[in-house]
């Protein structure tokens, strides 16, 4: 599926859906047989900055969008890959909680953010979740389903430079006392299209490692 980014209907999503502290659910990942198409981390041969931003410890669970503002050696790599960093954003997640179950369009595919987290990273971690009634349709997302009828299949930490895939159903699990600040650059190709997992692996084949 060609997915373009709509910062518009994002919005809408956030504005629904995110401002809001959630209860903290745990959840232990099941056995399964699925092939990793969630998360890979990256060697960079440079430091992120962290934004102004990306501080303390506030009450309420937030996404900004943060316009102009790029971090120049991640637009090097991107234009050396022949792709664009099209938004930046930075998700928080507040302490001792969890946000939503959602794909970050309103609809689920394979498309990826490129993601670097502060807080606890022992403890924080992104998370991806499967409904145990395969044959029911996601057709619209984000939503916040009762977790018991969704199996956590999939977890990682984001402490450090990753691809992760967020047109699958994640969350973001935060069960630490810090504030748990996420930056993310969402690349795309020259046209807009979201850049999805497959070709994600082949773009920045020469920095992933397991």
């Amino acid at each position: 599926m060609t997915t373009i980014y709509d910062p518009d209907v994002k919005e809408e999503m956030v504005r629904k859906y995110f401002y809001s502290k959630i209860e903290l659910y745990d959840r232990e990942c099941i056995e399964n047989d699925y092939p990793n198409i969630y998360h890979k981390y990256l060697n960079l041969p440079f430091t992120i900055t962290r934004p102004d931003i990306c501080y303390g410890s506030p009450a309420e669970a937030k996404i900004t969008n943060l316009g102009d503002y790029r971090d120049p050696n991640i637009e090097k790599l991107h234009q050396e890959l022949g792709i664009k960093t099209f938004i930046v954003e930075v998700v928080y997640t507040p302490p001792n909680s969890n946000l939503p179950i959602h794909s970050d369009l309103m609809h689920v595919d394979n498309h990826i953010k490129l993601n670097l987290s502060w807080g606890d990273s022992d403890k924080s971690a992104t998370r991806w979740w499967m409904p145990k009634d395969i044959t029911t349709p996601v057709l619209s997302t984000p939503i916040n389903p009762d977790r018991e009828d969704y199996d956590l299949i999939y977890k990682a930490t984001t402490n450090s430079p990753c691809l992760i895939n967020v047109g699958q159903l994640h969350d973001s699990y935060n069960p630490s006392d810090e504030g748990r600040w996420t930056l993310s650059f969402i690349p795309a190709h020259q046209n807009n299209n979201l850049i999805q997992w497959e070709e994600a692996m082949q773009i920045y084949k020469d920095y992933i490692y397991d």
